[in-house]
């Protein structure tokens, strides 16, 4: 992702596609999103 927005709906398309299989990760990721975010500053 280029930018902070995109990172974001990336995120979530991740977490719909792979939730089921991997739901502590896309918790983590989501309730961290936060401090994930800054990488895009």
């Amino acid at each position: 992702a280029n930018n902070e927005e995109q990172g974001n709906q990336r995120l979530l398309a991740f977490e719909e596609k792979w939730a089921k299989k991997y739901p502590l990760t896309c918790k983590s990721w989501l309730d961290n999103w936060l401090n994930l975010s800054s990488f895009f500053e």
